[in-house]
């Protein structure tokens, strides 16, 4: 498959409107999240479950004005995040896929949204027919995907595909979830959410938080800035909720394009939900492929689990890494599982382990229904 360009990037997130706010705060190890307040679902009748998560700025302003449509509070953020490429709408042969978990689900199970239930038969459609309207972008392919929290990294697959295949030029990477009572209250009845700091690969580490995103990433056949090396998917069967505690299958999905990429990264960007099973399983992945080769950090103590979004993000913060020429450590975690045997960049071993020259970072994603995916982001040059 012909390896692809990343012309452009913007996002949208807890951390900010903007992808210099999300550097910021990662490099400072900020915790974005807030308490889940009832006026943030003012469509549900009872109070939230008793944890925080991560809100945008679009979502705080939609409550507070008793805004509850989860569509457009997407849509203005998805559009905020494109605004950061530069609008390049008017390129020839330009394909768009949406990658997302739920879309707005929300509209449909908890505001009764006529609108949106007539005029679609999916929670995803009208998210991307909203963003395409709303920036006037008339694409010569277009689609959705929804695989968990896998979509980000499976949507850069597919547009991988597309170029290669010739069927356009660019693609550009649309992703977008919100944290709204449906994803809330079905993760707080797993037991997956903690009452505490999320601490990803943390020996205390007692579950995830959720965040909110949206992020646009912008593909070519042209040179750009960044090489996306990459992109292998795999898919499982083990659990509807979990990876298998060997991490085979993301294994497998880095290993159906290892052969293509070069050298070894330099650097993962790896899930890191802080949930027992998941961040075990990547460790037993990384350490079979790499053994303690790359430093692994996280971004989601500091914007939580942005679900479909998260790996749009993660590739984002890799592109940020790859220009600054710096890695940050993983926030909130302070003392690693000793079980674990990869090297994990914290507070205190940041300077001892973090690499000095970085031409590539790994992004990992684990999601419902076993679907795994990696990818691998470089400079373009050899190491």
């Amino acid at each position: 498959m012909r390896q692809s360009w990343i012309r452009g990037y913007g996002c949208v997130s807890a951390a900010g409107r903007d992808v210099s706010s999300l550097w910021d705060a990662l490099q400072q190890g900020t915790d974005c999240s807030r308490p889940i307040e009832a006026g943030l679902f003012p469509d549900v009748g009872r109070v939230p479950p008793p944890v925080r998560a991560y809100f945008t700025e679009a979502t705080i302003d939609a409550a507070s004005h008793k805004d509850s449509s989860q569509l457009e509070v997407l849509i203005r953020n998805l559009v905020q995040a494109w605004e950061q490429i530069g609008s390049p709408g008017d390129l020839p042969r330009l394909g768009v896929i949406l990658a997302s978990t739920k879309g707005c689900l929300d509209d449909f199970i908890w505001t009764a949204n006529e609108v949106v239930a007539r005029t679609s038969p999916d929670p995803l459609t009208p998210v991307l027919d909203g963003f395409l309207s709303r920036t006037k972008i008339r694409p010569a392919l277009k689609t959705v995907v929804s695989n968990a929290c896998a979509s980000s990294l499976s949507a850069l697959w597919l547009a991988q595909k597309w170029i290669s295949s010739e069927n356009v030029d660019h693609v550009l990477v649309i992703a977008a979830d919100r944290v709204a009572p449906f994803v809330a209250y079905g993760f707080h009845s797993l037991q997956a959410l903690t009452l505490n700091k999320l601490t990803s690969f943390d020996a205390r580490r007692a579950g995830l938080l959720l965040g909110e995103a949206s992020a646009a990433i912008l593909l070519s056949k042209d040179q750009g800035s960044f090489l996306l090396d990459g992109v292998g998917i795999d898919a499982e069967g083990v659990a509807a909720t979990r990876p298998s505690n060997s991490g085979e299958s993301l294994k497998q999905s880095y290993a159906s394009y290892a052969q293509t990429t070069g050298a070894a990264p330099d650097l993962i960007i790896a899930h890191g939900t802080a949930t027992v099973i998941n961040d075990a399983a990547e460790d037993r992945a990384f350490s079979t492929l790499f053994g303690r080769g790359p430093a692994i950090t996280a971004t989601k103590g500091t914007i939580g689990h942005t679900l479909g979004a998260s790996g749009a993000i993660d590739s984002i913060v890799a592109c940020e890494i790859l220009r600054h020429q710096k890695a940050f450590a993983i926030p909130n975690t302070e003392v690693i599982d000793p079980r674990f045997e990869c090297r994990y960049l914290t507070k205190d071993s940041l300077e001892v382990h973090g690499p000095k020259k970085i031409n590539r970072v790994l992004v990992s994603s684990l999601g419902f229904g076993g679907v795994h995916a990696t990818a691998v982001i470089s400079n373009g040059k050899l190491s």
